[in-house]
């Protein structure tokens, strides 16, 4: 996991209404294994976590209004491959992209760190599209999934909720948990899940 100081783009979301002021460091992770390593170092030394994708909402949600560590999710592009699905290798910008597809189902799965619009170009050869449309294509996938992004195919698609199928979340305390829909139910506010 790579150690950065923060640019001017770390400062802000797409709105430009509220600049954070005290940032510590960006850590840029490329694995769950650095995830859950940096959750557990902020929560040993009461460190605040600031996690930004694509920093294209407008809402403030990635600009930390408090001292805080930056996780900039930008180079997640290493996906967990599930059993039946044929691992893919797709070159970006940014870096290496690990995907893998399930071509008797059509679904693929995708790391946090990629945008939406690439997820649509790695696609397209093999007749798939994001069926989501989100205003900003530059948003990156996990972003979209944690605020819930539709956009103009929501009428007919609906939002990026509908389309994910699985995720794998990395919890607050470190722990991760393996989501399945269908699978996980709640009762009132209650919501049980096993994690690892």
């Amino acid at each position: 996991m790579r150690i950065i100081q923060p640019t001017d783009d770390h400062l802000h979301d797409a709105a430009r209404q509220i600049y954070a002021q005290d940032i510590t460091n960006v850590l840029l992770p490329e694995t769950e294994s650095d995830l859950v390593h940096a959750i557990n170092a902020s929560l040993q030394q009461g460190t605040y976590l600031t996690v930004q994708g694509g920093r294209t909402g407008l809402g403030n949600g990635a600009v930390p209004t408090t001292k805080s560590i930056i996780l900039d999710m930008s180079q997640m592009l290493t996906s967990i491959i599930p059993e039946g699905f044929e691992p893919i290798i797709s070159n970006l910008p940014q870096g290496t992209l690990n995907w893998g597809l399930d071509r008797e189902t059509n679904q693929a799965v995708f790391p946090p760190g990629v945008t939406l619009d690439q997820v649509d170009e790695v696609i397209r050869p093999y007749n798939l599209r994001l069926s989501v449309n989100p205003t900003c294509g530059s948003a990156q996938l996990g972003g979209a999934f944690s605020t819930g992004a539709s956009g103009s195919r929501s009428f007919m698609f609906g939002s990026i909720d509908d389309a994910v199928k699985r995720a794998r979340v990395i919890l607050p305390t470190g722990k991760t948990v393996d989501l399945t829909r269908g699978q996980q139910t709640s009762s009132g506010p209650n919501l049980n899940l096993r994690t690892t």
